[in-house]
């Protein structure tokens, strides 16, 4: 009796209502192009070189795969990837690989990590003009008076919606 009274009318949709049409293919892509934000973000001149800041895997995320660099590459904009982990690649030598070309930071919740958050104010004394990435909480935001765009999430549809305005290809909000 219960399952009967819980259960949507037939012919509903997915979020139980007739008139709610399924998703389509796009929707995803859609969805994290409106969730996209940024503030004084200007499109690429020309292939960046993108810094992804690495954190430790943890219980949470687990090891998660993202990548603004894969992104990018798809519009023909990255220079260099670099991988950046704790006591690895050092601010001033990206600072430096990325002389007279764009600079984009790929930060996933930089704002927790004393080692992130030291790395990116490091990198943005050099280059005030670097545009940062965050892929996980819009709080990475707080790091940067410069170009920043939050990414809310960091699935390939959000990382793509990313690389479209960084792209120029799609306005943002």
């Amino acid at each position: 009796a219960l399952r009967a009274r819980l259960a949507p009318p037939a012919g509903a949709g997915p979020a139980g209502r007739a008139d709610a049409p399924a998703p389509g293919p796009g929707a995803g892509l859609e969805a994290a192009r409106r969730a996209v934000r940024a503030a004084v973000v200007s499109p690429l001149t020309a292939p960046a070189v993108v810094a992804e800041l690495r954190a430790e895997a943890n219980m949470a995320v687990g090891d998660a795969k993202w990548s603004v660099a894969e992104a990018l590459a798809e519009h023909h904009l990255l220079a260099e990837a670099v991988a950046v982990v704790d006591g690895g690649e050092a601010a001033a030598r990206v600072v430096a690989r990325a002389h007279g070309r764009p600079l984009v930071l790929a930060v996933r919740d930089a704002y927790r990590s004393a080692w992130q958050t030291g790395w990116v104010t490091e990198v943005l004394a050099a280059r005030p003009d670097a545009v940062v990435v965050a892929v996980g909480m819009p709080d990475d935001g707080a790091l940067t008076s410069g170009p920043f765009l939050a990414a809310h999430g960091a699935a390939v549809v959000n990382t793509r919606a990313a690389a479209e305005v960084l792209a120029g290809t799609v306005p943002v909000a």
